[in-house]
This record gives C-alpha cells, structure tokens and sequence, in this order.
C-alpha cells in the first residue's frame, strides 16, 4: 500500500550532494574526520534539505545494540506519575537513549515478573526499576544474579538500591516545621502498617520528630491503609477534623491528596492555615497555584533519574567492574501560604 511517502535513502543525499555513499555514511555517523569541513557541511545540510532521517534499526543491527533503556515503574496518577515519566523520558533522551515503558500496580508480583520478562523480549540494554515496597529486598538481590542484563533500582530505601530520596530526614524537617509553629496535634495521612513494616518510609520521621517533641500521637489518627483516592481523602479529611479535640495541622503522603484535603477543608468552612494548616510532598506545579499555596517537600527527581541512568550506563559499559556505591539525595522543605501558627498562638 503506497501513501505517497517516500523514504529518503544515503544513497539518494549521496546523489543530490554530489559525493560517494561512504562519504555520506562516515560524516552523518561522525565516523571521521578526513573530510574538509565544507564538504561536511554541504552534506549535513542537504541530509536535513531533503529530510533524511537515520535507520535506527538498521543500526541496531550493525552495532549489535538497541539503544533503548527497560523502565518498569508504578501505575500512579496522571498528575503525579505523568510528571516523572516525562522527566525521565527527557532525560533518557538527552543522553541518546530511548525509553520502553511499563507500569505495574504496587504489590502486583505476577504483573511485575510479566512485564521484566516483555521488557527483556524487547532487547532493551538496561532495566530501571522502581523497587516494589511490598516486595522483600531478598527478590531483587535474586533478580539482579539471575538476569543477563544490567539492573539498578531506584527510589526506594528499604530495597537498597543505587539512587534514593532521603524521605524520612525530609519529612522530620516538614514535621518539625509545624511543631516549631506551635502545632501538637498533627495528623499524617498514612496508614499505620506502613511504620512497622518499612522503618525507613517518610512516616519514621515524622513519627521521630513527634516522638522528640513528646507531642501527643493518637492510634487511631493513622488509619489502616494509604489514603490513594479522592473518596478516602475527603473522608479522612473530614473525619480526623470532627474529632475532639480538632487537630491543628494535616499531613498528606503527597501533593495530590494535599489539593484533595485543602478543598475538603475549605469546603468544611474552616480556614487554611488559620484554623488548620496543610502541607504536602513532591513539590508539583499545581502546588504553586492553589490559593493559599501549599508548603511541601521537594523531592530531586531530575537528579534522581540522570544518576540512575548513570549507575546504569556503567555497568552496560563496564559490567562486573561498574561502581556500586550508592547515591542518597536530600529532599527540601518549601514553605508557603498552607502553614501557619497554631491557632492560640498567634501574637
């Protein structure tokens, strides 16, 4: 079936430039350097003339290489997860690699060992995964001797991988934000097995600040499981702030569930920060944009994803004699309009 599109070929800028195919193939692959800088330019310049663009293919095949990075991460929201995905796809980019994508829900074991073994089908050269927290750090230990290809994880302490956010030091600096406002009683958004099972989540630290400031810390204010829907959020929401006495501060796992709490909170009748301050994590866009901006913890994720790719770069370059010193990056605390005084402690 033919749509009128032709496909311009080395042979034909070869022609319409006025040099031999060799020619053309050693300067569009920077190959050498033997030719005089005008013929160069004369070549380059009629290859974008006619628009000439490279087999990849091909070139895989000459090279024995693909040129494309496995990335297998997390089903998360549009906003949240959108956001990461195009970060690292930038930065794949940028340093000449391509991405192939699959995401998986968290927990999801048969999902996450059918999409390695597509990603591998596929003859990607690397693989970066984000460590499943519920996965014990024992299978990706046995993941890494088993594959036949690189693999670094990222993003998650507890299965010590190459690059990770130092969450928890962040999020006891976020805590101690509110406590040095005068806030008591604060609610973390979080569900409470997640304390015991991962000692090195964002809760640690807040758990750690609350504990040194011998602020109270009701049971019953960490509901059972992570608050990941709007639903759940407004209803949390409006639950811990009906109890007696209200809390004077919220903390939410993420920016999303933040935006969710404030326009619950509002919708109440209650002011931000006034009667309740908030604060969310990630620092995205829209945190900006809401009124009262929302303070947050901004996490490095443009650093994160380039020193992963370089962890991985290396070893698909070097293998068995790659570095393999790990990388802990520092999150930052932003703070806006959503914190204030308790209230009672305004001068």
């Amino acid at each position: 079936m033919n749509y009128g599109v032709r496909v311009v070929t080395l042979r034909d800028v070869a022609r319409e430039a006025g040099v031999s195919l060799p020619t053309v193939s050693h300067v569009l692959n920077c190959r050498d350097t033997r030719y005089s800088p005008a013929t160069c330019v004369r070549v380059r310049e009629t290859a974008r003339r006619m628009g000439y663009h490279r087999n990849e293919v091909a070139r895989a095949m000459v090279r024995g290489r693909t040129g494309i990075i496995g990335v297998l991460g997390f089903v998360s929201s549009k906003i949240y997860g959108g956001e990461q995905l195009a970060n690292l796809a930038g930065t794949l980019k940028q340093a000449g690699w391509r991405m192939h994508l699959a995401l998986r829900d968290a927990g999801d074991i048969q999902a996450e060992e059918d999409y390695i073994n597509d990603l591998v089908s596929q003859q990607v050269e690397g693989l970066m995964i984000s460590a499943d927290p519920l996965r014990s750090p024992a299978h990706y230990h046995a993941l890494r001797r088993a594959s036949d290809i690189p693999i670094v994880l990222m993003g998650s302490p507890y299965e010590r991988p190459e690059v990770w956010i130092d969450s928890p030091s962040a999020m006891r600096a976020a805590t101690q934000h509110l406590l040095d406002l005068g806030h008591r009683r604060i609610v973390y958004a979080v569900g409470e097995d997640i304390s015991r099972k991962y000692p090195l989540h964002r809760v640690s630290g807040f758990l750690r600040a609350m504990q040194d400031a011998g602020a109270p810390l009701q049971q019953d204010w960490l509901p059972g499981e992570i608050c990941d829907f709007r639903e759940h959020v407004q209803a949390f929401t409006r639950k811990v702030l009906r109890a007696t006495p209200r809390p004077t501060a919220l903390m939410y796992t993420n920016d999303e569930m933040a935006l969710v709490g404030l326009h619950t909170i509002l919708s109440m009748g209650l002011r931000v920060p006034r009667d309740v301050s908030i604060m969310g994590f990630d620092d995205l866009p829209l945190s900006q944009l809401t009124w009262p901006e929302l303070t947050t913890v901004r996490q490095p994720f443009p650093e994160m994803h380039r020193l992963t790719l370089q962890f991985l770069l290396d070893r698909i370059e070097k293998g068995k004699r790659a570095r393999t010193a790990s990388r802990i990056l520092k999150a930052e605390l932003i703070v806006r309009q959503s914190t204030g005084p308790a209230p009672g402690e305004r001068k």
